[in-house]
């Protein structure tokens, strides 16, 4: 999973989590706040054990809504991306 978080980091900080259950996520998804974490929780409590790795990448929360990146995140993208391609190789 990759997403944008609102964890309190400084602005576009990279981080790589492998969370068991939701209170193992960063405080605010952004686009899965609610629904992901809950499945994941409910899943793992019927004895399911999914490898879940998630990279989030720091935001500002007050920022405006914008399909473009800032120059930081723009950054921080690039090098989740790098981190997930070396991860998978």
């Amino acid at each position: 999973m990759i997403d944008a978080a609102a964890d309190g980091n400084p602005i576009g900080t990279v981080t790589r989590t492998t969370p068991r259950f939701s209170r193992d996520y960063p405080p605010t998804l952004t686009a899965h706040d609610i629904g992901v974490k809950d499945l994941l929780d409910v899943f793992y409590i019927q004895g399911g054990s999914p490898d879940v790795i998630l990279y989030a990448i720091t935001i500002d929360p007050q920022q405006p809504i914008s399909m473009e990146l800032s120059e930081v995140i723009a950054k921080a993208a690039e090098l989740a991306v790098a981190e997930i391609l070396a991860e998978l190789t």
